[in-house]
């Protein structure tokens, strides 16, 4: 993984996983303002688990803000996951 792309998805792993792959992009959106879109889609394989997990947002003031939000966003949805 290129460590400009270690964000999003893989904010949800823990030091048990045996592999993350993730894709992020990100847009400013000439339509919403100039505010804007960043998604992640990836996969956390840990024992006993195979996480498929997708974060789409939009309408953030800056491309740090989404990165932020995805991966909180990601983080709380694996987290919750794994008590259930």
């Amino acid at each position: 993984m290129q460590s400009d792309q270690a964000w999003g998805i893989t904010r949800a792993a823990t030091g048990q996983a045996t592999g993350v792959y993730v894709k992020n992009g990100w847009l400013p959106r000439t339509a919403d303002g100039g505010r804007w879109a960043v998604n992640s889609i990836g996969r956390i394989v840990e024992p006993g688990h195979d996480w498929l997990v997708v974060v789409l947002s939009d309408h953030h003031t800056s491309q740090d803000a989404g990165i932020t939000a995805v991966g909180q966003a990601a983080g709380l949805a694996v987290s919750g996951m794994r008590q259930a």
